[in-house]
């Protein structure tokens, strides 16, 4: 008789899925990570099988994962150093915070927990000669961070390497931030606006399709598509020239605008310390432009006079031009030379003659005989 006759199915009694399931096995699983803590080298003999993925408990998947991390940059992980935290913890990464200098990297842990080792730290925390240090104040509650990314902004330069952090959260250490926020020494807006959705995954690259320059994937599983793609490539957001005053007149338009320096550029205006949207006002006036290097305000109204000032970033970080005024100005002073004379007539005229779009005085989007009467009239009251 053949071997293969003695052969036949076995009966399990369940399903395929219950027969396909590994075997699990916690006390096994606590006994080696127990192991591994009391005695570093024994890390070395399982690594070459054993991966997180491999853990039926998923906290037990992340100590493993994180004595992993401390042991191969040369650091002690014992029970001392992967515990304290209460709740949960997301993410692990190793950030290189010295650039070139003789420092190592070190593990920087992130999640939704606000206490390790009974400090209140937050929900990211670094694990820095042999204790755990804050980076971020705790955040609100049911907020969190979900994953850490490391980009170093000069490659093998000296600048050390920034952190970027992703997750669900209206602002990070009292910084407000959507969801999107990194630190260079200090927490910072993400640039780019994220929609209302959580970023649950962050990584740097520079492999194909994305090898032209380091690229920030960003992903949340309510987007569509569910990557977001960010240059990371390029120069620092700068300003080469700022926006100059503009005295409009009542009822017409202002416009002022920036030339900004740098690559993979975002733009949003402000009026003061408030930010603008695009829109109609409620005194009438249309804003557009909020969005990008110029700001145009139609159907101007003496509730828009003030300053304005533009942020201007990308992912090197985030610069403000200085400020500009827009003002509603005599619409007679037509040469906007600070008075009104003959000159402006003059010049008012030469403007009809010409079809010039400044001679439509009563912005009525035609150049005719009523313009001018509008500007005798205006010309004869002064200002």
């Amino acid at each position: 008789m053949s071997a293969q006759a003695n052969l036949r199915p076995v009966e399990t009694g369940q399903g395929d899925d219950a027969y396909r399931t590994p075997p699990q096995n916690l006390e096994a699983e606590q006994a080696l990570l127990g192991a591994i803590l009391v005695n570093n080298d024994a890390c070395d003999r399982v690594t070459s099988f054993l991966r997180p993925e491999h853990f039926s408990e998923p906290v037990h998947a992340r100590i493993f994962e994180a004595a992993e991390i401390l042991i191969r940059a040369g650091k002690l992980a014992s029970p001392v150093t992967l515990s304290g935290t209460n709740n949960k913890i997301y993410a692990l990464r190793m950030i290189d915070f010295d650039g070139d200098g003789p420092g190592i990297p070190e593990l920087v842990a992130a999640g939704a927990f606000g206490v390790v080792g009974g400090a209140t730290i937050g929900p990211i925390a670094i694990y820095r000669n042999n204790a755990w240090v804050g980076l971020a104040a705790p955040l609100a509650l049911n907020k969190y961070i979900a994953a850490i990314a490391a980009f170093d902004p000069d490659g093998a330069g000296p600048l050390p390497q920034q952190i970027v952090v992703t997750g669900e959260f209206a602002e990070i250490d009292g910084v407000p931030a959507r969801n999107i926020a990194y630190n260079d020494g200090a927490w910072h807006a993400f640039p780019t606006y994220w929609g209302g959705a959580a970023a649950t995954s962050a990584y740097v690259t520079n492999e194909a399709p994305y090898s032209d320059s380091p690229q920030l994937i960003i992903g949340g599983v309510q987007f569509r598509p569910n990557l977001g793609r960010y240059a990371l490539s390029g120069g620092p957001s700068g300003v080469q020239h700022n926006p100059d005053d503009d005295n409009g007149f009542a009822g017409r338009t202002a416009s002022i605008a920036v030339v900004p320096t740098g690559d993979e550029l975002t733009f949003r205006w402000y009026k003061g310390d408030v930010a603008l949207n695009d829109g109609i006002t409620a005194a009438g006036s249309t804003i557009s432009g909020v969005y990008g290097p110029r700001l145009t305000i139609t159907s101007l109204a003496p509730s828009d006079v003030g300053q304005y000032r533009v942020q201007i970033g990308n992912a090197y970080g985030i610069v403000t031009s200085a400020f500009a005024t827009i003002g509603i100005g005599c619409p007679a002073d037509f040469n906007n030379d600070n008075g009104v004379d003959f000159f402006d007539y003059l010049d008012f005229v030469q403007a009809l003659s010409d079809g010039s779009a400044s001679a439509d005085f009563n912005a009525d989007g035609v150049i005719d005989f009523f313009d001018y009467l509008d500007f005798v009239q205006a010309f004869s009251a002064g200002c």
